[in-house]
């Protein structure tokens, strides 16, 4: 058998994977001290090599180049690094060969260990609705009109855009998310970034205190993925199979993510976006499809169906968890 350096080398000199590669993934669960590292069997893969770094590793022929590289030659299909340093960088990528080729190359993880961080209290608090004070009703007509005017009173001094957070000029500023929201953004390792920041992977929502998932272009988060709602783990096209991969990719230093609630997904909802949406501050949650979430709130009656919040109006509905839909995950509460 030839060794793995000789077959990267190869690699290197310009010579083709299989044709037969398939998908390749590995996964990282970071702990205090250790990074518990995992990836599906490659077809005809006789053993893997493992190569670990101290930066993102983009080009797996230079392994070795890379600050603090090396190869590790296994044959399972796990491996658990020890004795790292919490809070520091670590990157790792994987090669399957057989005896005489490279059948695949799998994607890279960077993972900095330590002690999981401890999901966020539920702050009690509601989001207001996102209704502002140029959308109340008058009496006698369906347009919408200023809530301070006299026929919005005369309807109703009550109106949803007369009170709370988005009514109200101490708490309706745009610099931590639109009208009444405030969000926070986060990095993949869990620090709080400024509102400017260009690159984050979670929003912390400042009034209730849950932390979610943002959605990427490509890659395991992908906006555009969909899945049904069975609760199989096992499953990647299902939102079982999606919670375990992001809790084992470490998604903004946790591992205890999970399916929203309905009414936790509908705190996200602003109703003061006209359909088709998406009905949420993009500005904090980019890449949302405008159409309907999972959550994880089942319809009394009926064990074979769940709740949604549709993203494209804000209505929430009940569907069989057989039918494939979009994900945003959450941790917290």
């Amino acid at each position: 058998m030839q060794t793995p350096s000789r077959l990267l080398a190869g690699l290197a000199a310009g010579l083709a994977l299989s044709a037969q590669a398939a998908e390749f993934t590995l996964t990282a669960l970071p702990a205090d001290g250790q990074v518990s590292l995992t990836w599906n069997a490659v077809a005809g893969a006789k053993a893997y090599s493992l190569c670990q770094a101290s930066q993102p590793i983009v080009d797996i022929n230079q392994c070795t180049a890379y600050p603090a590289g090396f190869w590790l030659d296994l044959t399972g299909r796990s491996y658990q690094a020890t004795g790292l340093s919490n809070g520091t960088d670590y990157s790792y990528r994987l090669v399957a060969f057989n005896t005489r080729d490279i059948l695949a190359v799998s994607n890279a993880v960077t993972v900095q260990p330590g002690t999981p961080a401890a999901p966020p209290p539920a702050s009690g608090a509601l989001n207001d609705t996102g209704i502002t004070t140029a959308q109340c009703y008058q009496a006698g007509s369906n347009n919408l009109v200023d809530c301070t005017s006299a026929k919005a009173k005369a309807l109703n001094p009550n109106q949803d855009g007369m009170r709370g957070r988005d009514a109200n000029p101490a708490s309706n500023g745009d610099d931590d998310g639109a009208k009444g929201f405030s969000y926070t953004k986060i990095d993949n390792s869990g620090q709080s970034l400024p509102g400017y920041a260009t690159e984050w992977a979670c929003v912390r929502d400042n009034i209730t205190g849950l932390i979610w998932e943002v959605k990427t272009q490509g890659g395991l988060r992908d906006w555009e993925k969909t899945y049904t709602n069975l609760g199989k783990a096992s499953e990647k096209a299902d939102t079982g199979g999606f919670v375990r991969a992001v809790n084992a990719a470490g998604l903004c230093g946790a591992n205890d993510w999970r399916l929203p609630t309905a009414d936790e997904l509908q705190s996200l909802v602003d109703y003061g976006i006209a359909p088709p949406g998406p009905t949420l501050d993009t500005d904090y949650f980019p890449n949302t499809v405008q159409g309907w979430f999972w959550s994880s709130s089942p319809y009394v009656g009926l064990a074979y169906y769940a709740w949604l919040v549709d993203f494209n109006n804000g209505d929430v509905l009940n569907i069989s968890r057989l039918n494939n839909g979009a994900v945003r995950l959450v941790r917290g509460g």
